[in-house]
């Protein structure tokens, strides 16, 4: 069975990256990730999003839909069992921002 999501040092692994160049793009807003308690998990889509993005913008290659907008992450609080629930919201870029 393919995992759903990846911790950072897995999903490093899968897109042949470091674990801090994952982290930087976790916390850029580049690749997608969601929290789960005090853990932090890449969905597999977000890491296919993320590939497809770069292909776009790097060769031209026409995307639609999530995978052409950066996300920022926000706790949104606790459900009833304490886990923290979590939401992507596509991020507003200043003009002048740099891209990884």
């Amino acid at each position: 069975m393919t995992p759903l999501m990846y911790p950072a040092e897995e999903a490093a692994e899968y897109l042949r990256l470091g674990l801090s160049t994952v982290r930087a793009l976790i916390k850029s807003g580049e690749l997608r990730s969601v929290k789960i308690g005090h853990l932090r998990r890449i969905p597999a889509d977000a890491l296919h999003e993320y590939v497809q993005r770069l292909d776009a913008e790097q060769n031209g290659t026409p995307t639609t839909g999530p995978a052409t907008e950066p996300y920022r992450h926000l706790v949104l609080g606790q459900n009833g069992d304490g886990v923290e629930v979590a939401a992507s919201t596509p991020s507003v870029e200043a003009p002048n921002a740099i891209r990884l």
